[in-house]
This record gives structure tokens, C-alpha cells and sequence, in this order.
């Protein structure tokens, strides 16, 4: 999981022009998951993007809607063609 992560991370990096990424793993509800498996976040960063650096924490304890980029199912698609 980590290494396919790590693959997806360094190529959103690139695509968006980011220069860091947070990854978050979700493994039960008393770890905010809001689907029922274990899944990973991969949040690309660049600096600035949040004046305290914690504060992405606390955005995402609200499930994460927040800091989300809410795209189109067609949007979706057209990122994914890019990835593969």
C-alpha cells in the first residue's frame, strides 16, 4: 500500500505542481473512516497552502470535505486516463 502510495504521490506532485504530499491512512471509525475499508488519503501540498501547518488536521477530521476538490464523475475519468 505504501509503495503504490508512494508511486501515486511523486506523479500528483509532478501533475499538480505540488512539492510535498500527506498521506493519511483510515482503519476504523475511531480512526475517522467514512467508508467502510481501509483506505489511504494522498493529499499533494505546496507551501503556504495553510498559514498554521496543522490545520489541514483539523479540516480533515470533517471528513475531509473541507480540502477536497469536488469533481465530476467525467472529471474523474479524464484525471484518471491522465494517471494511467
Amino acid at each position: 500500500m505504501m509503495i503504490s502510495a508512494q508511486k501515486i504521490s511523486i506523479k500528483l506532485e509532478d501533475y499538480l505542481e505540488r512539492t510535498a504530499v500527506n498521506f493519511g491512512i483510515q482503519d476504523g471509525k475511531a480512526a475517522g473512516q467514512s467508508v467502510s475499508h481501509v483506505h489511504m488519503h494522498v493529499i499533494p501540498r505546496i507551501e503556504g497552502d495553510f498559514k498554521d501547518k496543522t490545520e489541514i488536521y483539523k479540516k480533515l477530521r470533517n471528513d475531509g470535505k473541507e480540502v477536497r476538490e469536488l469533481r465530476s464523475i467525467g472529471e474523474m475519468s479524464e484525471e484518471a486516463d491522465v494517471f494511467r
